[in-house]
């Protein structure tokens, strides 16, 4: 089906995404700041990231740049996951070539389900 990196700090919340994607049929990996999921989609090439924003070491919005200066990611597609809603981050985010990005007290895991198989699809 597809492989999927979640990219979160908080552990708890980590494994709790993992297990439901990994539910739903996907290889899923983890990675707990940006600097291991940097290394990750070297080694794994996942087909889809879904990334925290804040986050010790590499944040979500720098690791989403580098990823799209980096030959073979340009495309890769990243779903910001965030407690932040302000707009200005949000445009950001996409401006950076995010494909969608969900607040986390906003979403069900099920919303996010559809969304990782809206975009691993295309």
């Amino acid at each position: 089906m597809g492989t999927v990196l979640v990219v979160e700090d908080f552990d708890a919340a980590r494994e709790v995404v993992m297990r439901i994607h990994s539910r739903e049929g996907y290889n899923v990996i983890g990675a707990a700041d940006g600097l291991e999921a940097w290394d990750s989609v070297h080694t794994a090439t996942p087909d889809l990231v879904l990334l925290d924003l804040m986050m010790p070491g590499m944040d979500g919005m720098t690791l989403l740049t580098k990823l799209r200066r980096e030959p073979g990611f340009e495309d890769l597609p990243v779903i910001m996951l965030s407690a932040l809603s302000d707009e200005a981050r949000m445009r950001k985010a996409k401006e950076l070539g995010a494909q969608d990005y969900l607040v986390k007290s906003r979403f069900t895991y099920d919303d996010l389900v559809r969304r990782v198989e809206q975009h691993v699809r295309h």
